[in-house]
């Protein structure tokens, strides 16, 4: 059986070296990110590089692996050095400090029309303390400015004067927590700062500095469609064509993004691969109509697709796909044959070259692995499914290749998986398609002559007034967002190798049948085990929040209690409490306690059972969970409960466990981070939460 999928393998990418290569460029740039001498990250170049020796006998290959794998060490390694005077170095001397920085926008800045703000990045220049002469520094700093401001009010190379309090970003204090800090050190972000004029805090041009001209003019392309589909597109719909088109998601308010979300369909708010294969028919279809050469046509499409690259912002997914375009109508060029699995490893080998934090990116990780999906399994799926007419079976095959390779990603970053993503993908397919080809034409129209755009956009609204139907229907489900726990290495090993078997079943079960019965039927039982087994631990989480007070009391999914007091705003909700619930993969909390400051978010929770804190007196509340589970609220005290004969309490102010009465004050969380304590039958484990960081 081995030695089939090894043949399988061999058959797929025998004569696609650039695969290789790209692998063991990521597994060096992984080395150096986890430390060159990563056991982890030796072990499977290792043993890659001996499969492609011993299995593919190819020496040149091999050699070729380990000179990509060492190359991209000491590569990734010098593009994360910096200078003394740079940002990554000083940021803990602000510490919310008001300081005077100037700097320089480095990128458009971000609209976000929901909340009434914007986001800004700065090239720093220098810095200026309180009588203090100006010093010179270098790096991006992130900037919010809480106001509301048209597109071009401020622009891509702008010099500005930013006075505000400025802090690094603060290092995770509670499990399941984003690292929000390490993302930004991706992006090569190491100082954060909020300006609100109402507070004394000011923002101001000063002259311009240095900018790009061609970058410079794709900005101002953007604006002026934004401005176009706005002024074309009536009332909501105008927010989702222009996600649909420029991948301004941040245009349609938190509720819709949020819907989108539960049906597993906002990866249509981003700008994609189809948007570019759009450009690319448009303007080579076109050309080869009006009796132009088929290089000429080839060579024009290239330079629009790269216009439009710019244009959406360079996204992962819109510079993968302008890549293999790009490669592809060169190949017309040079009359020569393209390869598409060659064509991705190039794709992706050129921009970890460029950035080799691009790896990292989630956007760009997705953006890959579906492709990688559509490209093993689409026409393999496709032909199960041959009963079903062309456009419908092939519409099928697309969506479920991709929902295949993308779910455990999925799963692993966000701990959720979406049931209805797959017939809400398909509902909505028709008219993402008619939004997107409207939208191109209504945005040309409208900049031509603006009442012919308003006629295209009109009848577009309809179309995105169906999708809204459509989201709104299939996230109105109870069971459309289910949670899981964050899954291993092991899961994503069998999880592939499980839906390559099954995609491949045929051909493997025509030659040992039995064998391959009893490695499906295993495979199945690994990747559902976890997901089934009784919670044997319980776990009592004491969360680090900056005002308020959270408790989790978790000893699996049918024993799940959060108990939150004192202020608590929807970015705790949204960045700590809920992050945790979802990395312990609880879908419905069992009952929630909660204050006045949380009445606002009880939706997102869940719960079963729902009791005010002001009732904690009068209403009492006995959960049974799995493997003997007990957990008490209510009733004059606050939680307590017991897991295989061991005890604990919670009041106000401390936590109490185990025989030996150990007692922590929540107040040591704020400082510390989040405290857990976990019983697993016969000892108590207790600590502070830690993020190591480098």
């Amino acid at each position: 059986m081995i030695g089939k999928y090894l043949e399988l393998i061999d058959i797929e990418f025998n004569k696609r070296p650039l695969l290789y290569v790209t692998v063991a460029f990521m597994l060096g740039i992984l080395a150096q990110d986890q430390g060159i001498l990563n056991p982890f990250a030796a072990l499977s170049f290792f043993s890659a590089s001996i499969l492609a020796l011993l299995v593919l006998k190819k020496k040149a290959l091999f050699f070729l692996l380990l000179s990509a794998f060492f190359f991209a060490v000491p590569y990734a390694y010098f593009r994360e050095s910096y200078p003394p005077e740079h940002l990554k170095n000083i940021s803990q001397m602000f510490d919310y400090r008001r300081v005077e920085i100037t700097g320089v926008i480095t990128e458009d800045p971000e609209i976000i029309t929901s909340r009434g703000a914007a986001g800004i990045i700065l090239e720093a220049e220098s810095v200026k303390l309180r009588a203090t002469p100006k010093i010179n520094i270098c790096g991006r700093v992130k900037v919010t400015l809480k106001e509301k401001i048209d597109y071009g009010a401020l622009n891509y190379g702008d010099r500005l004067t930013v006075y505000a309090r400025f802090h690094a970003p603060a290092v995770p204090k509670n499990p399941g927590e984003f690292n929000y800090r390490k993302y930004l050190e991706r992006k090569k972000i190491f100082l954060l700062g909020s300006v609100d004029q109402e507070t004394g805090d000011s923002l101001e041009k000063i002259g311009v500095g240095h900018k790009n001209p061609f970058v410079a003019w794709t900005i101002k392309m953007k604006h002026h469609l934004l401005k176009v589909i706005a002024a074309t597109t009536p009332g909501e719909a105008a927010g989702l064509v222009q996600g649909v088109l420029l991948g301004e998601e941040e245009a349609l308010s938190a509720e819709r993004q949020q819907q989108f979300r539960d049906t597993g369909t906002f990866h249509i708010l981003a700008v994609s691969g189809f948007n570019v294969a759009l450009v690319v028919a448009a303007f080579f279809f076109i050309l080869r109509l009006l009796k132009y050469g088929k290089k000429f046509s080839a060579a024009t499409s290239i330079f629009f697709v790269i216009i439009f690259c710019f244009i959406t912002g360079c996204s992962p997914s819109v510079v993968r796909a302008t890549l293999i375009c790009v490669f592809a109508l060169t190949a017309v060029l040079l009359e020569r044959d393209a390869d598409i699995v060659n064509l991705l490893a190039l794709s992706a080998l050129l921009m970890l070259f460029i950035d080799p934090n691009t790896l990292f990116d989630i956007g760009f990780q997705l953006s890959y692995i579906s492709t990688l999906g559509l490209i093993l399994l689409a026409s393999k799926i496709q032909k199960y499914i041959g009963f079903l007419p062309t456009w419908l079976g092939g519409a099928l095959a697309v969506t479920l290749a991709a929902q295949l390779f993308v779910a455990p990603v999925t799963v692993y970053y966000f701990n959720y998986f979406s049931t209805l993503t797959l017939p809400a993908n398909l509902c909505l397919a028709p008219f993402v398609w008619f939004s997107t080809v409207a939208g191109f034409l209504q945005a040309a129209a409208g900049t031509l002559f603006l009442p012919l755009g308003s006629a295209i956009g009109f009848v577009n609204a309809f179309s995105v007034k169906a999708m809204f139907v459509v989201v709104e229907f299939f996230s109105g489900f109870s069971f459309s967002i289910y949670r899981f726990s964050s899954p291993g290495l092991l899961f994503f090993f069998v999880y592939y190798i499980s839906v390559l078997l099954l995609i491949y079943f045929k051909d493997l079960y025509q030659e040992r049948p039995a064998f391959t019965v009893v490695l499906l039927a295993l495979l199945s039982v690994l990747v559902w085990f976890k997901v089934f087994t009784p919670a044997a631990e319980m776990e009592i989480n004491i969360m680090a929040l900056r005002s308020g007070k959270a408790v989790l009391v978790y000893a699996g999914k049918e024993a799940a209690v959060l108990y939150s007091e004192g202020k608590v705003d929807s970015y705790e909700v949204g960045r700590k409490i809920l992050p945790l619930l979802h990395k312990k993969g609880v879908n419905r909390l069992s009952l929630l306690i909660y204050s006045a400051e949380l009445k606002d978010y009880l939706t997102e929770f869940r719960a079963k059972e729902l009791l005010k804190l002001s009732e904690l007196d009068t209403k009492a509340f006995k959960i049974k969970g799995e493997n003997g589970a007990v957990i008490c609220a209510g009733g004059g005290g606050l939680l307590a409960g017991s897991f295989k004969q061991q005890s604990f309490f919670i009041d106000r102010e401390k936590l109490v466990f185990g025989e030996d009465r150990r007692t922590i004050y929540f107040k040591e969380t704020k400082k510390n981070g989040a405290f857990t304590a976990v019983f697993d039958g016969k000892n108590w484990k207790s600590g502070y939460f830690k993020r190591v960081e480098k």
